[in-house]
């Protein structure tokens, strides 16, 4: 049975690995896949600003540990992709301002056909999971900004939504924002139609997972993806150490820990008095680096 594990602030570090492999995957998905090329990074994880501490994860995650797909939750009372990128796409109404409406960001699988060995969609469960964890959580409206063909799957399922403007072409498609009124009919209805009755989420503190080791937590992530666009002669010492991070070889891991986290430091020093590296939610976290 696959079951939706919901990631925060409270119990990032514990998922850190499997963080890191959504990042991986989304790098796959985003980049290597449908050719998003503004995505690129030499550390080839895809991790933007919105992966922050107001972030909430929604992991799809298996019985024997496999992470199969994910989504992001970010309350609208802070910055959301919608109103810093996407602004053109809510014509028809006003971009929420509000911590009860949450926007909905990087939704993938990593195959959409996962079928669990229960027999239900692993697609469908994580969309189900999503709806009632933010019910959970006292949502009243979700909005997206997504590729037009999603509206069949909300139109299938009879989702409560509104186009918030006119689609628009972009290189690699049409996309659309929607807004959409969460109610109690609409997620029965979807479970249902889903025919998925057992608890959907497993909320922070009662997971059972064992703790993975892992290389990198977002916040460093993304320090080492400001480092490389101060200092692009970096690339390549970085990339290779971040690809001796991964070996089988312990000495080599250790090795490459200690130069990235030297990298780290010395990146920090030299922005100290600045701040220029950092963002407020960008804060240097090398106690944890390289914990198990």
């Amino acid at each position: 049975m696959c079951k939706i594990y919901v990631v925060n602030q409270t119990n990032r570090l514990k998922f850190a690995a499997y963080l890191e492999e959504m990042h991986r995957q989304r790098y796959q998905i985003y980049v290597e896949q449908r050719q998003w090329s503004e995505l690129e990074s030499p550390l080839k994880l895809e991790i933007d600003e919105y992966d922050n501490s107001l972030a909430t994860w929604l992991l799809a995650i298996s019985d024997t540990g496999e992470l199969q797909g994910g989504v992001r939750l970010v309350p609208s009372d802070c910055s959301t992709l919608l109103f810093d990128h996407f602004s053109f796409l809510a014509s028809n109404m006003d971009i929420p301002n509000d911590p009860n409406i949450w926007e909905i960001t990087r939704y993938y699988m990593m195959d959409n056909k996962a079928i669990a060995p229960d027999g239900h969609d692993v697609k469908r469960h994580l969309i189900l999971g999503m709806l009632d964890y933010a019910q959970m959580s006292g949502v009243k409206g979700l909005f997206v900004v997504m590729d037009t063909g999603f509206l069949r799957m909300m139109e299938a399922f009879k989702w409560d939504y509104t186009p918030m403007g006119l689609p628009q072409r972009y290189e690699n498609g049409e996309c659309v924002a929607v807004s959409i009124n969460l109610t109690t009919e609409m997620v029965e209805r979807h479970r249902h139609m889903v025919n998925f009755w057992s608890h959907s989420v497993v909320l922070p503190g009662e997971d059972d997972l064992t703790h993975k080791q892992h290389n990198f937590v977002a916040e460093e992530t993304r320090l080492l993806a400001k480092i490389i666009q101060n200092k692009p002669e970096l690339v390549q010492p970085l990339t290779r150490y971040i690809a001796d991070a991964g070996s089988m070889d312990p000495n080599k891991v250790s090795s490459a820990l200690s130069n990235i986290e030297c990298l780290l430091l010395e990146s920090i020093t030299e922005a100290s008095s600045s701040r220029s590296l950092f963002t407020p939610d960008l804060q240097p976290v090398g106690a944890q680096f390289g914990s198990s």
